[in-house]
C-alpha cells in the first residue's frame, strides 16, 4: 500500500487505555495514520437522536463508517444517512473528522489490509455512493419487527452485500465483508 498521507492540517490521535502498576488507567496518545478498514464510528451527544436509539433497544455511537482509499492514495470514508442525509456518500477523510462536532471512535483491524483486501474495499465503496438511505429498514428497529431481535436475526441477520439502499451500520458491515475482513455468515 505504500506510505499513507497523514492527516496534516490538524493531525488526530488515538487514544488506547493502559493500566499502571497502581492499576489505573492511563490514555496513551498516538497520531492516527488512517488505514483501510479503519471503522470510524461518530457520537453527536444528541440528546434527542440517543432516546431514539434507546427507544430503538440500541445506544452510542450514533453512526458509522469505514475508511478506504481512493485511487489516488486519499483517505476517504464511506457512510450512509450522514447529517440526516438519506444517501451514501463518500467523503475525504480528513475535512470529514475534523469537521465533526462530537467524539469519534477508531476500531483499527488487527491485521492491515493485504493490497487486494484495499481493491476490493474501494470497488465496493465507490459503487454505492449515492445509493438512498434505507428509511424504512431503519424505522423497523423502532417497531417489535426489529432485525436484531432473537426470533428474526435467522431470516435476516446475515450480511447482505448489494442492496439498493443503506443504513450506516449496514453499509459498513457489508464493506469490510466485501473485502474480506469478516465472514458473510
Amino acid at each position: 500500500l505504500g506510505t499513507l498521507p497523514e492527516l496534516t492540517e490538524r493531525p488526530s490521535y488515538l487514544f488506547q487505555m493502559q493500566s499502571g502498576p497502581d492499576h489505573k488507567v492511563r490514555l496513551i496518545s498516538q497520531r492516527y495514520h488512517p488505514q483501510p478498514g479503519d471503522l470510524i464510528l461518530f457520537d453527536s451527544h444528541d440528546t434527542l437522536i440517543t432516546k431514539i436509539y434507546q427507544t430503538c433497544g440500541s445506544g452510542c455511537p450514533l453512526h458509522a463508517g469505514i475508511v478506504f482509499l481512493k485511487e489516488d492514495g486519499t483517505p476517504a470514508i464511506l457512510e450512509a444517512g450522514t447529517n440526516a442525509v438519506m444517501k451514501v456518500f463518500v467523503f475525504d477523510l480528513s475535512p470529514r473528522m475534523h469537521g465533526f462536532d462530537g467524539t469519534i471512535l477508531v476500531r483499527q483491524p488487527r491485521k492491515a489490509l493485504t493490497p487486494e483486501q484495499a481493491q476490493q474495499l474501494r470497488e465496493f465503496a465507490l459503487a454505492q455512493e449515492g445509493k438512498p438511505y434505507a428509511l424504512g429498514r431503519a424505522i423497523l428497529h423502532a417497531s417489535p419487527l426489529r432485525p436484531r431481535d432473537p426470533i428474526f436475526m435467522q431470516p435476516f441477520g446475515r450480511t447482505v452485500l448489494d442492496r439498493e439502499r443503506w443504513i450506516c451500520s449496514e453499509l459498513t458491515v457489508a464493506a469490510a465483508t466485501a473485502a474480506g475482513v469478516l465472514d458473510p455468515n
